[in-house]
């Protein structure tokens, strides 16, 4: 008998075994089996002889065959160390550690340090906790791995930190970048954010909707000189005229006399219609707000990347340091990952992100070599979005499969050993972390019994201030791990040959040792493969 599946614009399946309860299993002529949902067959009946058996499936649901009989649904997606400053509460909440939706969260069984909850596994480590191991059993497919939990010492710091925060929306925002600047405030740290500020006032670089690509090439613009803003144009894009052109605001910067520059996308016209001569900008749409109108006295073409050089036509980050006056950069925080990933993604797509990223720290790194990159996976968002979504469930599922390539490019590579990875995704409460409403009241946390029936979200993509906390925790967390740890050069040379680096090892020497600014130092020693071994000093 052969066995064979029909896809059209309705399912058609010839099964050979059905079996009661919350499946039905497709046993395929290759010996393959698929599960599909029963609640997801409109219809079931056998043929004329009863010989086979017909499902038939919307094709809406479709796309959930792939959840269900994809053997990857099981496996951690987690890097294989956590760390956790103490003091700090880390949750790793089960619905995120996997592109599963189908009642795995409930089958994670954590064991050794840490306490299991409804939602999560937690941990607290106080100061004079060690470093540990902790397993991870899915007790429906039998899995168990591992993961190494990292403690860190938050006390008793000290020095200067200049710190470049690069993201989307979320920087926008700005409350998880203030959570982890005042937590290594309080750890002793001196800070000094760079970076232009933003509406809010956090001092970071951000496109809001932006993605890794906006800042890895020349994002074209102009840039308006203006004068006598009192009202800053502020939101998503609102859109002023010129009386040609329609122009998208992305920026503005202006002292307290309401003088300096805007920067701006063209949203209809043509860039060969610039103004350069001043004129009026009349608000006139788009889901921000403004000064209805604004006067400016020039017009010239710009990028909306600020690591651009425009003279060179290239990335350079010691371009905008000088640029803007800023202080050299001791770490770079990059935060993506929603605008980079959705439902639409292909694997070449998710290939080109990950070149993206490359592209960018890399040459950060070629430029500020003892500098360290802090590279933070957003969050997901609202479960919710996720539980009632149509195309968000395809989204999820590319997002978790991008975060697993991330993860085995960057990882334990050498290469990459100024790359610390915050693995943000993974502390946040996607109920708790979001605001909710019930349809005609507002109001926060209305989750009952899982029930997404009659709740919808504010905000479905950006964290509340509690989720905003818990994802400044990781990135707080992971600077102090960076802070700690050294860069890996690769390799040496002697002589005429190469030789290869085959362990490399780091310690803090006893003593409050610091060099004339502040930073602690540390010891490196390497050994290669020809026996040699070089010990010297760096700074953190």
């Amino acid at each position: 008998m052969k066995k064979y599946l029909i896809f059209c614009l309705f399912c058609l399946c010839i099964i050979s075994n059905v079996f009661a309860g919350n499946y039905l299993k497709l046993i395929l002529s290759d010996g393959n089996t698929i599960l599909v949902p029963a609640s997801y067959v409109d219809s079931l009946y056998a043929d004329t002889n009863g010989e086979h058996v017909y499902l038939k499936i919307s094709k809406s649901d479709l796309k959930d065959l792939v959840y269900y009989n994809d053997s990857s649904k099981y496996s951690i997606v987690l890097p294989q160390t956590i760390t956790i400053a103490s003091g700090i509460n880390c949750h790793l909440y089960y619905e995120n550690l996997h592109n599963d939706r189908f009642n795995i969260s409930n089958s994670l069984v954590f064991d050794g340090v840490g306490t299991n909850e409804e939602k999560s596994w937690s941990y607290k480590p106080l100061d004079t906790d060690n470093d540990a191991v902790i397993t991870i059993k899915n007790t429906l497919s039998n899995e168990i791995s591992t993961r190494n939990i990292q403690v860190i010492n938050s006390k008793n710091r000290s020095g200067k930190l200049s710190i470049l925060t690069v993201g989307d929306s979320y920087t926008d925002i700005g409350i998880y970048e203030d959570v982890f600047m005042n937590e290594l405030r309080t750890s002793g740290y001196d800070i000094n954010a760079i970076g232009r500020k933003n509406a809010d006032g956090s001092n970071n670089e951000n496109i809001s909707g932006g993605s890794i690509q906006n800042f890895c090439y020349n994002n074209q613009a102009v840039k308006f000189t203006v004068t006598g803003v009192t009202v800053r144009p502020r939101g998503y894009w609102p859109v002023y005229t010129d009386g040609t052109n329609c122009w998208a605001i992305y920026f503005t910067s202006v002292d307290s006399n309401g003088n300096g520059y805007m920067e701006a996308k063209l949203s209809c016209g043509s860039y060969d219609n610039k103004l350069s001569n001043g004129g009026t900008l009349t608000f006139i749409n788009g889901t921000g707000s403004g000064q209805g109108t604004i006067t400016f006295t020039a017009c010239d073409y710009w990028s909306l990347n600020p690591f651009w050089n425009l003279t060179t036509n290239k990335l350079d980050f010691k371009n905008y340091i000088t640029e803007y006056n800023f202080e050299d950069p001791d770490l770079l925080v990059v935060q993506f990952l929603l605008n980079d990933v959705n439902q639409y993604s292909t694997n070449a797509n998710m290939n080109t992100v990950i070149s993206n990223i490359k592209k960018f720290i890399e040459q950060f790194h070629s430029q500020y070599p003892a500098s360290k990159v802090i590279y933070s996976l957003e969050p997901l968002g609202c479960l919710y979005w996720q539980k009632n979504g149509t195309n968000y469930d395809l989204a999820y599922y590319n997002r978790f499969n991008f975060i697993r390539k991330f993860l085995s490019e960057f990882e334990n590579n050498e290469n990459y050993s100024y790359l610390c990875i915050a693995p943000g995704y993974a502390w946040i409460d996607r109920e708790e972390g979001y605001d909710l409403q019930i349809s005609g009241n507002t109001g926060s946390n209305v989750f009952l019994n899982g029930d997404y029936s009659t709740y919808y979200p504010s905000d479905v993509i950006h964290c509340n201030t509690s989720g905003m906390t818990q994802l400044g925790d990781c990135i707080y967390s992971t600077i102090l791990n960076a802070l700690t740890t050294s860069i890996i050069t690769g390799s040496g040379t002697t002589g005429t040959g190469t030789k290869k680096v085959v362990s490399a090892s780091y310690y803090t020497p006893t003593g409050a040792q610091t060099n004339t600014s502040g930073k602690g130092v540390y010891i490196k020693r390497i050994a290669y493969s020809d026996g040699s071994t070089v010990t010297n000093k760096g700074i953190n």
